[in-house]
C-alpha cells in the first residue's frame, strides 16, 4: 500500500461518525458493516473490567488524589482550591485538574460517598521508574482490608463506579479510532479494525482507562476532535461542522491542558482549507466561531485561575504541590529517561513500579521498528508515484503525537513525569501508525488476516498481563512461585516459595516441594520465600533454613531476620507480603542425594523456637535431590 489508500468523497462516506453526527435511521445498517469494531469494542471492555477488579483500589498512577478530588466534590459541592505542600490538601497536585472529568464522575457516583475514607499509606511501599524496580514486595501504596473486596461498598463502590466510566471513555478512543482508520485508508474494514485492536489492546491504554484518571477524558475528546478536524478536510465544512469543533474542544480544554494544543490544530485545519478554496475570511470566521464556543464552555475555569492563582492555566500552583525538578534537566538529560518513557508506554502498572516480563517490551519494540520501516516504505512508493492523498490528514496523525510529547518534555523539565501514558492523548494516532506501518508490508489482500492475526495476538497479551505482573505483585509472589500457605503461630504465615535460576521446584507427594538442578550444578541454591502478616509480630524472629543429609546432619545451613536483617518481623504490617531471599552456597560441594530442607523460626536471645500449629517447633520444607 501507499501511504494511504486511494481517496473516498467525503459524499460517499457513511462511517459511524455521519452516524454520530446526523440522523440515526441508519444505524443499525452501518453497525452491521463495522462489527468487527463492535466486537474489539465487547473485547476491550471486558478485559478493561477484568482490570479494573484487579487492580487494589487506589492502586494506580495519582488515582489516591484523583479519588480525593471526587470525595471533596461529593461531599462538599465545591471544587478544591490549590493549597501546595498544605497536608490539609488531600487532593494534593490534582487540585490544579481542570474540573469536568471529575464533575461527569461525581455525577454518577455521588451517592456512594457518605464521609472521608480514612486510607492509610504502606509505610514501606516501592514506587518509581520502571528501570529502578527491585524487590517484588510493597509495590502497594496502601494498606489494604477486605472491606476492599465484592460486593463493593463504601470506598471501593466508589472508586469501582468512577473506574467504570473511565472505561467507557476509553471505549470511546477505540471507536475513533476505527472511524480514523476509515477516512485514512479508504474505507478499509480491515486497517481499522487492525487499528482500533492495536489501541484498544496496549496493555498502558487499558489499564489507565481502568483506573481513575482525567487522562481518560482528555483522551476521548482528542480522539473525537481528530475524527472531526479529518472529517472536514474530508469536506464537512459547515459551520455547524465548527460549531460541534468548538464544543468538542471547549470540553476537552475543561479536561486537561493537554487538550490546548488541538486548539493548534484547529488553525492549521483552518489554514489548510482557506489555501485550497482561496477563502481566508469563511474560515477565519468558521475557526474563531469553534474558538469562542470553546471559550464559552472552558474560559471560566482559565479565569478562575487568574484571581485564584494569578495565572490562566495553574501550572506554578500545581508545581509548589508536586514540587520541581532541581536541577532543571536538559535535553539531553532527559534523552536518558526515553528508555522508561518508551516502556511505560506499552505498558508499566501499579504507581509505576510494576513492569511486564522483558520479552513483553522486546516484542512491542520489534513491532514498532517494523511499523516504522513500512512507513518509510509507503512514503518511497507516494514520493515515487507522485501521489499524496489526504496529506494533511495525514499530518495531523504525526503532528498530534509530536505536539504530545513536546509538551510532556516540557513538563517533565519542570516537575519529574517521564510517563509514557502521558502520551495517550495522541494513541489513536499512534496506534493507526502502527498498523498502517505493518500493512505496507504486506499485500493488500492480506490486510485482513494481518489485523484478525495482530489483534488476538494483543488480545491476548493485554489479557494475560494483568495476571502475570499485576496480580503476583500485589499478592506478594511472582507466578512461577510454588504456593504453600503454611501458619505459623504470633501471626505469621509461608505463603509461597520461589526457586532460583539453575534449579526447578515442584509440589511434592505428602506435601512440600521437591527441588532438583536443571542441568549441572554451578551456582548456590537460591530461593525466595514469601512472608504474609496475619497482624504484626510482637516478637522479631530469626529464620533459618537448613539442608538436612540422610544421615541427619546439618550439610548446609542459613541463618539471618528476614530479608536480610532489612525486614525485621516486628515491622511486619497487616496483610503485607515479605519477600525473604535465602541461598544455601556449599550445595555445589555436597555429594549427590537427597536432602531435607527445614525451616525454623526462633527468638535470637532465648532460642525459643516458634512453633506451627500441630505442635512442632520446625517445618519440612521440602526435599533437594539430584
Amino acid at each position: 500500500m501507499r501511504l494511504v489508500a486511494v481517496g473516498v468523497k467525503a459524499e460517499a462516506s457513511d462511517t459511524l461518525a455521519d452516524l454520530a453526527l446526523g440522523s440515526a435511521a441508519a444505524g443499525r445498517s452501518i453497525w452491521r458493516r463495522h462489527w468487527p469494531l463492535a466486537l474489539v469494542l465487547v473485547l476491550f471492555l471486558s478485559v478493561g473490567l477484568v482490570y479494573s477488579v484487579l487492580i487494589p483500589v487506589l492502586e494506580a498512577p495519582d488515582e489516591l488524589q484523583h479519588y480525593r478530588f471526587l470525595e471533596h466534590l461529593a461531599l462538599t459541592g465545591q471544587l478544591p482550591v490549590q493549597t501546595g505542600k498544605d497536608p490539609s490538601n488531600l487532593v494534593g497536585q490534582e487540585a490544579s485538574q481542570p474540573p469536568l472529568y471529575y464533575l461527569l464522575a461525581t455525577a454518577l457516583s455521588f451517592w456512594a460517598y457518605d464521609r472521608p475514607a480514612a486510607i492509610e499509606r504502606n509505610p514501606h511501599t516501592e514506587i518509581g521508574l520502571p528501570t529502578a524496580l527491585t524487590a517484588l514486595d510493597n509495590k502497594n501504596l496502601l494498606q489494604h482490608s477486605v472491606d476492599e473486596q465484592f460486593p463493593y461498598h463504601g470506598l471501593a463502590l466508589a472508586v469501582h463506579l468512577a473506574r467504570w466510566f473511565s472505561l467507557l471513555l476509553g471505549a470511546v478512543a477505540v471507536a475513533c479510532t476505527y472511524l480514523l482508520a476509515l477516512r485514512l485508508g479508504g474505507q478499509s474494514r480491515a486497517l481499522a479494525t487492525g487499528a482500533a485492536a492495536a489501541c484498544a489492546f496496549l496493555p498502558m491504554f487499558v489499564f489507565m482507562s481502568a483506573a481513575i484518571n482525567n487522562d481518560n477524558l482528555v483522551i476521548a475528546l482528542s480522539s473525537v476532535a481528530l475524527v472531526l478536524f479529518v472529517r472536514a478536510l474530508d469536506g464537512h465544512q459547515q459551520r455547524h461542522d465548527f460549531a460541534v469543533m468548538g464544543v468538542v474542544l471547549g470540553l476537552a480544554a475543561l479536561s486537561k491542558l493537554t487538550a490546548l494544543g488541538l486548539f493548534g490544530l484547529l488553525a492549521l485545519v483552518c489554514a489548510v482549507l482557506a489555501w485550497r478554496e482561496r477563502a481566508l475570511w469563511r474560515y477565519l470566521g468558521r475557526g474563531l466561531l469553534a474558538g469562542g464556543i470553546a471559550f464559552i464552555i472552558a474560559g471560566w475555569w482559565y479565569l478562575r485561575n487568574l484571581a485564584l492563582y494569578g495565572e490562566l492555566l495553574g501550572i506554578n500552583a500545581m508545581l509548589r504541590a508536586v514540587g520541581r525538578r532541581h536541577p532543571t534537566p536538559t535535553l539531553w538529560d532527559l534523552a536518558g529517561e526515553m528508555g522508561d518513557l518508551k516502556m511505560s508506554y506499552w505498558g508499566v502498572f501499579g504507581w509505576n513500579n510494576i513492569a511486564l516480563p522483558a520479552w513483553f517490551y522486546q516484542f512491542y519494540d520489534a513491532l514498532a521498528v517494523l511499523a516504522l520501516l513500512g512507513l518509510l516504505l509507503a512514503l518511497v512508493r507516494s514520493w515515487r508515484s507522485g501521489r499524496w492523498p489526504k496529506m494533511a490528514a495525514w499530518s495531523l496523525m504525526l503532528i498530534w503525537p509530536g505536539a504530545v510529547l513536546v509538551a510532556l518534555l516540557n513538563w517533565t523539565q519542570m516537575t519529574l513525569a517521564t510517563y509514557g501514558r502521558l502520551l495517550l492523548p495522541a494513541v489513536a494516532c499512534l496506534s493507526l501508525l502502527l498498523f498502517f506501518g505493518l500493512a505496507s508490508l504486506v499485500p493488500r489482500r492480506a490486510h485482513p488476516s494481518l489485523a484478525l492475526f495482530l489483534a488476538l495476538v494483543l488480545f491476548s497479551l493485554a489479557a494475560v498481563a494483568p495476571f502475570q505482573s499485576l496480580v503476583p505483585a500485589y499478592r506478594g509472589w511472582p507466578y512461577d512461585a510454588l504456593a504453600l500457605s503454611q501458619p505459623f503461630s504470633g501471626g505469621i504465615e509461608l505463603v509461597a516459595l520461589k526457586v532460583g535460576p539453575g534449579w526447578r521446584g515442584q509440589p511434592r507427594e505428602g506435601g512440600g516441594v521437591l527441588v532438583q538442578p536443571t542441568g549441572p550444578i554451578t551456582s548456590p541454591l537460591s530461593l525466595t520465600l514469601y512472608w504474609r502478616a496475619v497482624r504484626t509480630p510482637a516478637v522479631s524472629y530469626t529464620v533459618t533454613l537448613q539442608l538436612i543429609d540422610s544421615a541427619g546432619q546439618r550439610a548446609d545451613q542459613y541463618d539471618c531476620p528476614p530479608k536480610d536483617n532489612a525486614r525485621p518481623t516486628t515491622t511486619w504490617l497487616p496483610g503485607e507480603i515479605v519477600a525473604d531471599p535465602r541461598r544455601f552456597d556449599r550445595i555445589g560441594d555436597l555429594p549427590p542425594g537427597k536432602y531435607t530442607m527445614v525451616l525454623i523460626l526462633y527468638q535470637r536471645e532465648t532460642m525459643a523456637r516458634l512453633p506451627l500449629p500441630d505442635g512442632k517447633d520446625y517445618l519440612v520444607l521440602g526435599e533437594v535431590s539430584w
